[in-house]
């Protein structure tokens, strides 16, 4: 997870390289960003599963992290999901690799040892 600030306001998201855009639940959206305009998008979302979700909308948010400050889209979605961090982002904001691969490692290491069999 990475811990960053939308709007200023403190936040964690998952970092995904293999999704094109960063999304946001509407119910973290409300509470992140009820100041900011949603807009309107005829954007449709694929999941890796193949289906099709179509976002409520678009909105333009500050992004803070680690130093850095950049303007970004996040589109919001009707259904409770998690927060992902894709690649528009990873265009505007350099992360911090080696803590971020060391964070993976330990995850994967949790993983495997996991019973539920989510290898």
């Amino acid at each position: 997870m990475l811990q960053l600030e939308i709007n200023q306001r403190k936040y964690e998201m998952e970092l995904d390289t293999g999704v094109a855009v960063c999304t946001i639940s509407v119910t973290h959206f409300k509470k992140l960003c009820s100041q900011t305009r949603l807009e309107s998008t005829t954007t449709k979302l694929r999941t890796y599963t193949g289906e099709i979700i179509h976002p409520l909308g678009v909105a333009t948010v500050q992004i803070n992290y680690k130093g850095q400050s950049a303007m970004g889209k996040i589109y919001v979605l009707p259904n409770n999901v998690d927060a992902i961090f894709g690649r528009e982002w990873l265009r505007l904001i350099n992360l911090d690799w080696k803590n971020i691969r060391q964070l993976r490692s330990d995850y994967t290491s949790m993983r495997s040892s996991d019973e539920n069999g989510y290898d």
